[in-house]
């Protein structure tokens, strides 16, 4: 009889080292569950985070470092729902960015309020007309303060119903300014010409660090601190006169002061003489009552919108309608590459002056038409978006000079602002922040764009769809058809 049944199994080496196996296994398991709970009693005391995503999403980078490093006014993030219950809900992202605020900066607090509870915790907000639930946050400084959704932070594909971006850093680092900056620049948007609402472009503004105003030129100036003047898809003429000081006065006024204007006009826009003589100056002319369509390059179903091709810059110099276009649609992007515009209309482009360069932005594609009251198609690469330059050299003296630039940018479709709302999986929301940055001062532009999380849309055109449809209605069942035809002929010489 051999020594392992002599001494039975529980002297055998087997279960000897089967012992030491599960004993260690045990004590490893059982430090990890004490490493786990006592980090997770620190984590919640001292707020540790550790952000695993690319490019540190729910974190904060060196443009907000630079841009708070010197914040000297006390500023609160107030979140409406007590820690523990956000801390199980989609929101928990949000907070996390909030607690790196308060962790890197020493004048900014989180605060957890209970609203149910304590519903006099909203009374100062209240007071002042202002409704606030649960799933809100509130940035405070002083008498001031911005109000948001925490949806806002967290945008939603409408096709997948899934988290594609988040804007956290974006949200409370322009809020942070917006409420400790005394001095903003100031986008400044007409009215009294039957102007559309732009709320989305509005928003992009408010997220750059700009306030908003509005004008009525026919009776006020623009505000001093307007560097931006919006007109969107006015109805109504500018006027003018001989006296020098209408509308159209005041606007060219305003552009030779070095400032930049934005104007949004499309296919059903009135004859304007007025202000189309000003865009003819600076070289761009909208063309009326046609509309451009594509049968490729579109929204499939929607021919009239189209998908926009960014224009490449003919030099290797970096121009204006380069930096509006940054890297969208470039491999190492951040962000979603097709630009819709819909109901638009081709823009004309005049030569380049001595002090003024013109350029295509955005153009539909090669296969895009017109289409005349005949019935004739005219197909071109239509201009959609193109900005005009001016630049201006001042003599200071000791052969020192100052380059001062304006801009106009024309953009022919007045839907564009539908497609910039912080939900859209397109792109232009990105080409007007990155307008804004062209047109401001560096010292001034507070913006930060939308960190993506995954793309998550589909961005295909008609031609692309009829592609997949091509495929799911005949090449995969053919496949399906060949197998069985195989399978059955192998069973047959069995």
């Amino acid at each position: 009889m051999s020594k392992d049944k002599k001494g039975g199994i529980f002297s055998s080496k087997r279960f000897k080292y089967g012992s030491v196996s599960a004993v260690l296994t045990a004590v490893f398991v059982a430090f990890v569950i004490l490493f786990n709970a006592v980090f997770g009693v620190l984590a919640d005391k001292f707020g540790f985070t550790l952000d695993l995503t690319d490019n540190q999403i729910y974190g904060i980078g060196d443009t907000t470092r630079n841009l708070l490093k010197d914040l000297d006014k006390e500023v609160s993030i107030k979140f409406m729902t007590p820690l523990d219950q956000l801390e199980s809900s989609m929101y928990y992202p949000v907070v996390t960015c909030a607690q790196i605020y308060e962790r890197e900066f020493e004048k900014v607090k989180v605060e957890y309020l209970d609203i149910i509870t304590h519903p006099e915790n909203l009374s100062y907000f209240t007071g002042k007309g202002y409704s606030v639930s649960t799933t809100d946050v509130i940035i405070q400084c002083g008498d001031l303060f911005e109000i948001y959704s925490l949806s806002k932070f967290l945008p939603i594909a409408e096709s997948t119903q899934e988290i594609f971006g988040f804007r956290g850093e974006a949200y409370f680092t322009s809020s942070i300014i917006s409420v400790t900056q005394e001095n903003k620049s100031a986008v400044t948007f007409t009215t009294n010409h039957g102007e559309a609402e732009s709320p989305n472009l509005e928003e992009i503004f408010k997220l750059c660090g700009y306030s908003v105003n509005r004008v009525d030129l026919s009776t006020q100036n623009i505000s001093e601190d307007t560097d931006i003047l919006v007109i969107y898809d006015p109805q109504y003429d500018f006027q003018s006169s001989s006296e020098g000081d209408s509308e159209i006065d005041k606007l060219t006024e305003f552009l030779a002061a070095h400032k930049n204007v934005m104007i949004f006009m499309g296919p059903s826009t009135k004859p304007m003489p007025n202000l189309d003589e000003v865009m003819e100056e600076w070289g761009i002319t909208v063309s009326r009552n046609q509309v451009i369509q594509d049968d490729e390059r579109s929204v499939p179903n929607y021919k009239m919108n189209i998908f926009a091709d960014y224009t490449p810059s003919q030099s290797e110099e970096l121009t204006s309608a380069t930096e509006i276009i940054g890297n969208i649609g470039s491999t190492d992007s951040n962000s979603y590459t097709n630009t819709v515009l819909r109901d638009t209309a081709p823009i004309l482009l005049s030569e380049p002056g001595s002090f003024r360069q013109v350029e295509s932005v955005l153009k539909s594609s090669a296969a895009s038409y017109v289409e005349d009251i005949n019935g004739i198609k005219q197909s071109d690469a239509f201009t959609v978006m193109a900005i005009s330059t001016r630049t201006r050299m001042e003599n200071l003296g000791n052969s020192n000079n100052i380059e001062h630039k304006s801009h106009i940018l024309v953009c022919s479709s007045v839907k564009y602002d539908d497609y910039c709302s912080g939900d859209s999986p397109y792109a232009n929301g990105t080409l007007i922040y990155n307008a804004i940055k062209l047109m401001s001062d560096d010292e001034t532009f507070t913006g930060i764009s939308m960190k993506r999380v995954d793309d998550t849309t589909m961005q295909i055109d008609s031609q692309t769809a009829y592609r997949y449809t091509v495929i799911m209605a005949s090449v995969l069942p053919g496949l399906v058809v060949i197998f069985g035809v195989v399978v059955w002929v192998k069973r047959k010489h069995l």
